[in-house]
């Protein structure tokens, strides 16, 4: 089962795109690390895994709750809070 599911995100900010159709899955158990230089979009990914950011464009999944879902957003952080 896939904890996290990332389908062709995509984020902007006015006219600075920082993510571009993102997508990957990740297992129950996992351990990652997202590194990169600055202004790659790994703090924005994160924020829109949280439910911090609310999410423009693609389908972010996480224990099966849709982040685009403010519903499911607020069952989540309830979660994992």
């Amino acid at each position: 089962m896939n904890t996290i599911r990332v389908v062709n995100v995509t984020h902007t900010y006015q006219k600075t795109t920082a993510l571009v159709q993102v997508s990957l899955s990740l297992p129950a158990g996992s351990t990652i690390g997202l590194i990169g230089p600055d202004g790659v979009g790994k703090s924005t990914l994160l924020s829109l895994l949280a439910g911090v950011k609310i999410l423009q464009q693609g389908q972010i999944t996480v224990f099966g709750l849709s982040q685009a879902e403010k519903a499911e957003r607020e069952c989540l952080l309830k979660r994992i809070a």
